[in-house]
C-alpha cells in the first residue's frame, strides 16, 4: 500500500469511528426524546380520561365505566386504555394510605417480532371505587421506523463524508506526499545505477523537499568521492606497473650473465668466419657457406636478445586469447641460459594441446619467470627445476571471490632448501625475502601474486625444509 493511502487511512479511520459514535449517540438521543414524548402523551391522556371514568363508575357502575374505556381505546386508535386492579400494577408497592396520583411509566421489551410498548399506570383514587389504575399503552412501531430513518440518514451522511474525505485525502496525499516520494524513489534508483545528476524538486519547501536537497548534496559528495577513487586507482595502477617493471628489470639483471655466456659461442663463430672471409683465401663457394653460417648465428643472437628485450620492455596491459603451453615453452627457453650456467636442468611436462585462457601474456610470463628464477636460485648445482601444466577442477581458497570450476594449474617445483613453516604465510608480502642482503628485493612473489589475482586466480605453496618447494599457479580456463 502506498504511503499516501496509508496516511489517508490513518486519519480517516479515527474520523469514521468518531462519526459512528456521534451518529449512535444522536440516534439514542432522538429515541429518548420520542419515548419521553410518548410517555407524556400517555399520562396527559390518562389524566384527561380519569375524572370522567371515576364519575361514570360512581353514577352508572363498573360496566358502564369499562365501556367508556373501550370506547376511548377505539377513538384513540394507537392507545390501549384498560382498568387494572391495584394489585396487578407497579402501584401495588405503594402504601394503602398513599393517595398520590403520580403515574408509573415502563417500557415493555419487544417480543414475538413486535416493536415493544410504552405503558403508563395512572392511579384512580375514589372512595366509591376499588383501588386500581388506568393502564395506557402505546406501540413503539413508529419508534422503530424513526430509528431506521435516523440510522439511514446518519449512514448516508457518514458515507458521503467518508467518500469526500477519501477523495480529498487521496488527492492531497498523492499531490503532497505520493508524487514527491515517487520522485525520491526514482532519484534513489538513479543513484543506485550510478547516475549522480541532480533531480528538481519543484520548489517544495517541506521535509520531503529537504530530503531531496540532501540527496542532491549526497550526489555531489559521491561524485567527488568517485573522482577521488578513480584518481587513487589510477595512481595505484601506475605504482603497481612501476613495481612490476622494476621487478622485470631486476630479473633482467639476473638473466644478463647467463645470456652473455649464451651469446659467447655464436659471437666466436661469427668472428672466426668473418676473419676467414676477410683473408681472401677462401673459394667463392666457401665464402657463401661462411656467410650463411654468420647469418644463422646472427639470427640466433637476435632471437636471444629480442626475447630479453621483450621481457624487459614496459607495455600496456592487454588481455587476449593466450596459449599457456606456448607461453611456458618460450619462458623456459628464455631462462635456459641462466639455468645451464648454474648446472641446473629445466624440464617442462605439459600436454601438446593448446591450453587457452584470456590473459596478458607479458604479465603471465613475468609470473612464471619470477617463480623459475626463485626456483633456480634455491636449487643446488646439478638439481632439476620441473614445470608442469595441467587442468584441474579446483575450489578457490577462503577469501577469494572466484567460483569453483575448471582451472589451469601451473606447477614450478624445485629441489632447494625449502621454506620454513613460519615464513610460508609471509612469502607474498612485499619486500619479504629469505635471501641474503643484496641478493633479492622481496618484490618477485608479491608482484606475481598480484598479477595472478588480477587474472582471477591464486597461487598455492607447498614446501618442506631441505626437500624443496612447489608453487602452483591457478588460472581460470577459457571455456569453449
Amino acid at each position: 500500500m502506498r504511503l499516501a493511502r496509508k496516511i489517508t487511512l490513518l486519519f480517516l479511520l479515527p474520523f469514521v469511528a468518531l462519526l459512528v459514535v456521534l451518529a449512535y449517540r444522536a440516534t439514542q438521543r432522538d429515541i429518548g426524546i420520542y419515548e419521553s414524548q410518548v410517555s407524556t402523551d400517555l399520562i396527559l391522556t390518562g389524566k384527561a380520561i380519569r375524572p370522567t371514568f371515576a364519575e361514570v363508575w360512581r353514577l352508572e357502575g363498573e360496566a358502564r365505566a369499562l365501556e367508556l374505556l373501550a370506547s376511548a381505546s377505539r377513538d384513540l386508535s394507537e392507545v390501549d386504555v384498560r382498568w387494572i386492579p391495584r394489585g396487578a400494577t407497579p402501584l401495588a408497592s405503594r402504601t394503602a394510605g398513599d393517595t398520590s396520583d403520580l403515574a408509573v411509566v415502563q417500557r415493555d421489551p419487544a417480543g414475538n417480532g413486535g416493536e415493544g410498548r410504552i405503558t403508563a399506570f395512572l392511579p384512580v383514587v375514589d372512595e366509591k371505587m376499588p383501588p386500581g389504575a388506568l393502564k395506557l399503552s402505546r406501540s413503539l412501531e413508529k419508534e422503530g421506523q424513526l430509528t431506521r430513518n435516523v440510522i439511514r440518514d446518519k449512514s448516508l451522511t457518514t458515507a458521503a463524508t467518508v467518500i469526500v474525505c477519501i477523495v480529498l485525502g487521496s488527492v492531497v496525499g498523492t499531490w503532497f506526499v505520493g508524487k514527491p516520494v515517487r520522485s525520491l524513489v526514482l532519484h534513489a534508483r538513479r543513484i543506485g545505477s550510478g547516475d549522480l545528476s541532480h533531480a528538481p524538486w519543484h520548489n517544495q519547501r517541506d521535509e520531503l523537499g529537504q530530503l531531496g536537497d540532501e540527496l542532491n548534496a549526497m550526489c555531489d559528495q559521491l561524485a567527488g568521492a568517485r573522482q577521488r577513487v578513480a584518481d587513487e586507482e589510477e595512481a595505484r595502477i601506475r605504482v603497481i606497473e612501476q613495481l612490476r617493471h622494476a621487478d622485470r628489470l631486476a630479473t633482467v639483471g639476473k638473466l644478463a650473465a647467463g645470456l652473455a655466456h649464451e651469446l659467447g659461442t655464436p659471437l666466436n663463430v661469427v668472428s672466426g668466419r668473418a676473419k676467414m672471409i676477410s683473408s681472401g683465401r677462401l673459394a667463392p663457394e666457401a665464402v657463401g657457406r661462411n656467410a650463411a653460417i654468420i647469418g644463422g648465428q646472427a639470427a640466433r643472437m637476435t632471437k636471444i636478445i629480442r626475447g630479453l628485450l621483450d621481457f624487459a620492455r614496459r607495455g600496456t596491459a592487454t588481455r587476449r586469447l593466450t596459449d599457456l603451453t606456448d607461453l611456458v615453452k618460450d619462458t623456459v627457453g628464455l631462462l635456459a641460459p641462466l639455468s645451464n650456467k648454474r648446472g641446473i636442468a629445466l624440464s617442462f611436462d605439459g600436454a601438446e594441446s593448446p591450453r587457452t585462457l584470456e590473459a596478458d601474456a607479458g604479465q603471465i610470463e613475468q609470473v612464471l619467470t619470477n617463480l623459475l628464477v626463485n626456483a633456480i636460485d634455491a636449487t643446488p648445482d646439478g638439481g632439476i627445476v620441473a614445470v608442469q601444466l595441467a587442468e584441474e577442477e579446483a575450489t578457490p581458497p577462503a577469501g577469494h571471490e572466484g567460483r569453483p570450476g575448471l582451472y589451469l594449474r601451473l606447477d614450478v617445483r624445485d629441489q632447494g632448501t625449502g621454506i620454513r613453516k613460519e615464513d610460508l604465510a609471509r612469502v607474498f608480502e612485499p619486500f619479504f625475502t629469505t635471501k641474503e642482503v643484496g641478493e633479492g628485493t622481496g618484490l618477485g612473489l608479491s608482484v606475481a601474486h598480484g598479477i595472478v589475482h588480477d587474472h582471477g586466480g591464486w597461487i598455492a605453496v607447498e614446501s618442506e625444509p631441505n626437500h624443496g618447494s612447489c608453487f602452483s599457479v591457478y588460472l581460470p580456463k577459457l571455456h569453449a
